[in-house]
């Protein structure tokens, strides 16, 4: 499935939802060069989104102005979140909650201007080692990402990968 150079934006609920559905699953999801904004919940919402290897894919995006996170994560496996702005979001700009998400890359983002902080997990997150996705150990913001605040991350599981090679 592949979302690519799409305005999205305005929607009552989420800009973009890619789920496990009950008769359909989205796998191997693509979205790519979007600007996705001013949606009513979450710009981006991945629920139980894990199929394949770098299952879902979200690159090179301006996610801006949603009422909730630029991207909001549950059960997401195997999931590159990379050279995206994230900005302006009334919640996060990167949230994972609710279940478990494993396989995840987040690297070469930007964050700006989000209302409750860059990045929040409130679940167990599990970096992705791929070399890829490696970069130097860092106790700062996550690794490769701009994020334009001192209270980069937030949620009561902390941010457990502050110091992988990802984050």
């Amino acid at each position: 499935t592949v979302i690519a150079h799409n305005s999205i934006l305005g929607n009552a609920t989420s800009g973009v939802f890619v789920g496990d559905g009950s008769s359909a699953q989205a796998t191997n999801t693509w979205i790519i060069g979007n600007l996705i904004a001013n949606n009513a919940a979450a710009g981006v919402f991945l629920d139980d989104a894990d199929s394949g290897t770098l299952a879902t894919r979200i690159v090179g995006n301006v996610i801006v102005g949603n009422t909730g996170a630029g991207i909001q994560a549950q059960e997401a496996a195997s999931l590159f979140i990379d050279q995206n702005t994230l900005a302006n979001n009334t919640a996060y700009g990167v949230r994972f909650d609710a279940t478990s998400s494993t396989d995840v890359c987040l690297r070469n983002n930007s964050f700006s201007g989000n209302a409750t902080s860059a990045l929040r997990v409130d679940i167990s997150v599990t970096a992705n080692p791929a070399p890829a996705c490696v970069g130097p150990l860092s106790t700062g913001p996550p690794y490769g990402n701009h994020v334009d605040a001192a209270d980069y991350c937030s949620g009561s599981a902390g941010c457990p990968l502050d110091t992988s090679p990802v984050w």
